[in-house]
């Protein structure tokens, strides 16, 4: 029994480690496989996310200096560098970048966590309702509008049966109204 059980963890590891080791799109492709679920579909951040993420390699691997492989990557998905973005130029992070930056993480973050959760969890809705709300009211108490309103718009368009019940929509709706 116990050599079924570390052949069973090896697998897992090795598993997981490939799927650490691929970049973010197939990490999200690979979720959406096993899920069957769509999540890039309609995510208007996945492409500044991506960016994001680029840039942070840039930044830990290459100091900041524009590599090839930022722009090819932004590139094949589509983005737009900025008209002085070179090879070679040194690119930071200003305030503005850092704030949209944290916006697009929080908001891939949250939507990721909540699919997950309400796919493998569906007899678990209510407390995951109950938890979505508390961090929404913590955004709207901290008057971090911009994120309270991602947060209750993207709950406001759950389908029904992805949210416990008819009370915890009409306190999303206030919420997103607030």
């Amino acid at each position: 029994v116990v050599d079924i059980i570390q052949a069973v963890n090896c697998l897992i590891d090795k598993e997981v480690d490939k799927v650490l080791r691929d970049s973010h799109t197939e990490q999200i492709q690979y979720v959406e496989k096993k899920l069957n679920v769509k999540f890039r579909d309609d995510l208007i951040v996945w492409a500044d996310f991506i960016e994001l993420t680029e840039r942070r390699n840039i930044l830990v691997h290459c100091g900041g200096v524009v590599s090839p492989q930022y722009l090819k990557v932004c590139k094949t998905n589509g983005l737009t560098a900025p008209a002085d973005c070179k090879e070679g130029k040194l690119l930071g992070v200003d305030r503005k970048y850092f704030e949209k930056s944290h916006k697009t993480l929080y908001e891939i973050g949250l939507k990721l966590t909540q699919l997950v959760l309400r796919k493998l969890f569906p007899n678990e809705l209510k407390e995951t309702d109950s938890s979505f709300n508390e961090i929404g009211i913590e955004l709207l108490t901290d008057e971090r509008w911009k994120l309270a309103e991602m947060f209750f718009e993207y709950s406001t368009a759950l389908p029904p049966d992805q949210i416990s019940s008819d009370e915890f929509r009409k306190i999303f709706l206030i919420n997103h109204a607030i």
